[in-house]
């Protein structure tokens, strides 16, 4: 509802996290003319991961190889990647951070318009995969 969709904009300016490459107009995420592009999702990564909450929120997030949605997924990866599993019809991502060496990063893998998405889940573990590798 619009309601949920004011909040979350009012609380995305009230921490300086920049809404031009946002747009929400529902509460769900669900609208056609819902938006949100990977550089914005990735900045909200960055933010999460400076703040008070940083610990909560990555311990909420999969571990790849041992938990949730990642618990099948990234076995050359095991616990390098923690990172959101995203999908809806014709839509798959995925979004987090890996490890790679002492060096950890956000990272965000949007594939839009997919027709076959078990195909399209191989295509982001792999690029995710390199994120890791060294």
């Amino acid at each position: 509802d619009l309601a949920g969709a004011d909040v979350m904009t009012k609380w995305l300016k009230d921490h300086n996290i920049t809404t031009d490459q946002i747009a929400i107009h529902d509460g769900s995420g669900l609208s056609r003319l819902d938006f949100v592009t990977p550089e914005a999702i990735g900045r909200a990564l960055v933010f999460a991961a400076g703040s008070k909450f940083a610990d909560v929120f990555e311990n909420s997030l999969p571990i790849a190889g041992q938990d949730g949605t990642l618990r099948g997924r990234f076995k050359n990866a095991d616990g390098k990647i923690l990172a959101k599993t995203g999908s809806i019809t014709y839509v798959n991502s995925l979004a987090g951070f890996a490890q790679s060496g002492k060096e950890t990063f956000a990272f965000v893998i949007i594939g839009n318009d997919l027709t076959r998405s078990g195909n399209s889940t191989a295509v982001i573990d792999r690029a995710a995969s390199l994120f890791v590798e060294n």
